[in-house]
């Protein structure tokens, strides 16, 4: 098991349960609010991504049942980051959110590091240029 260094209250980091993927991201302060607001909170936490690797921060499936989402889709954490974790989030209802509230996940990610080529023809594939819906709905 690879560590994740951290800076913040010492169980500000916690998994749901042994299995699983994401790192509970909670909030600071309570906040409030109204439909259609969108509010950056503060996690408390700092972290030491190793390098090769990236945080994806999504909000929790429970609070996106309830309305609430993030304001970006999901954040990236880079390896070289070290400020605060702060959470961009967006309410589509009127919500009361209390200070130490689950609001988002971190998934630390793996991903190659590659080189942007430019050339002047891809390589062909069967799918080729097909889009949304092309290989079919089954």
């Amino acid at each position: 098991m690879t560590e994740l260094p951290y800076t913040g209250a010492p169980d500000a980091l916690v998994r749901g349960s042994a299995d699983a993927a994401g790192i509970d991201l909670r909030i600071t302060e309570a906040i409030s609010m109204q439909a259609g607001e969108s509010k950056m909170v503060g996690t408390g936490v700092n972290v030491a991504i190793p390098t090769g690797h990236f945080g994806l921060v999504v909000v929790r499936s429970s609070l996106g049942m309830k309305g609430l989402t993030l304001a970006n889709a999901a954040g990236i954490i880079d390896s070289d980051y070290r400020g605060e974790i702060k959470v961009a989030l967006h309410s589509f209802v009127a919500i009361d959110l209390a200070a130490g509230e689950r609001v988002a996940q971190m998934i630390v990610v793996p991903f190659a590091v590659l080189t942007p080529v430019n050339v002047d023809v891809l390589d062909d594939t069967a799918r080729g240029q097909g889009g949304f819906g092309s290989t079919g709905t089954a």
